[in-house]
């Protein structure tokens, strides 16, 4: 058994990530010695080149992005779609061009033109922005088109009352047997290439045997030209939380951890804004009240910007 392995098998709780660790919590903070990252190998029990790739892996961790104040992509879609250089030259009309830097990617290959500034992402529409201030630019707010019929859409419909759309929770709660046959019948299946069946994964997760569970989202998305999990996180936010509650009913976990890309800071604000409501509605969180069964969120952001 390797050392990280070794190291992961003896963790408890919820010690703070290496991002957070690096990064000091307090803007971009790349670690100044062999020996800082010695210590947070140490401390976390894993092995020193996790930490290593950990601190040369996020763009918002580099050391010459320290002073930057705006971020442009330069992802592939981005790249290829030639609009970066002029992007730069309008940017250049508010910022120096040390205070511009890159990150990859910003989940927006299909418009090409969007940065990063103060924790927001922004977008020049047309030249007439390029006058107003810009704290007055455009916020990105992408039209996705979901279907020909606005009442049936492809995708995922609106989320509605809260306490209906987590009924299933309750319904379901007493019975875990039968959730998982449900889950069974629907065929549903992994999306990231193997096609595992989710059900076979509840199964094995609910029989092992552990003091504490948790589940675990990774919002990173870092795929070339992907940005349906950007759709997801800010425009149905509930359906991943809500997908999350079910895997912990299932599993026996009571805690679920988000972990979100720096690069999309209007994910980290709706999935905040949710889990928010799910703690005021008693649904989630140390007042969760009526469902016999008790969800805590937990969102960690990768940002550094």
């Amino acid at each position: 058994m390797s050392k990280n392995l070794r190291g992961l098998s003896e963790r408890k709780g919820l010690n703070p990530g290496l991002f957070e660790e690096i990064s000091g919590n307090a803007g971009i903070k790349r670690p100044d010695s062999q020996e800082l990252l010695d210590k947070i190998a140490e401390r976390s029990l894993v092995g020193k080149s996790s930490v290593l790739a950990v601190s040369t892996f996020y763009d918002f961790l580099r050391e010459e992005h320290a002073s930057k104040k705006v971020f442009i992509c330069d992802g592939t879609a981005c790249l290829t779609s030639g609009k970066q250089k002029k992007l730069k030259d309008d940017l250049l009309g508010f910022f120096d061009e040390d205070d511009i830097g890159t990150v990859t990617c910003l989940g927006h290959c299909h418009s090409n033109n969007a940065f990063i500034h103060d924790h927001k992402t922004l977008i020049f529409e047309d030249n007439v922005n390029l006058k107003k201030p810009l704290a007055d630019s455009e916020s990105v707010s992408p039209k996705f088109f979901t279907a020909t019929n606005a009442n049936n859409p492809a995708l995922l419909g609106e989320t509605g009352d809260i306490h209906e759309y987590y009924r299933l929770l309750s319904d379901y709660s007493s019975d875990i047997d039968k959730a998982i046959e449900e889950i069974l019948k629907s065929g549903l299946r992994g999306r990231g290439g193997a096609g595992f069946s989710y059900s076979a994964k509840k199964q094995a997760s609910r029989s092992a045997v552990a003091h504490k569970k948790y589940v675990v989202c990774n919002a990173d998305e870092g795929d070339p030209g992907a940005f349906s999990d950007k759709w997801l996180l800010e425009e149905r936010p509930h359906s991943v939380l809500f997908g999350m509650m079910v895997s912990g009913m299932i599993t026996g976990a009571d805690t679920g951890i988000i972990y979100i890309r720096g690069e999309y800071p209007e994910a980290v604000k709706s999935v905040k804004k949710a889990v928010k409501q799910l703690e005021d509605a008693g649904i989630a969180g140390a007042g969760c009240r009526g469902s016999g069964f008790c969800f805590e969120f937990h969102t960690v952001e990768g940002m550094g910007a």
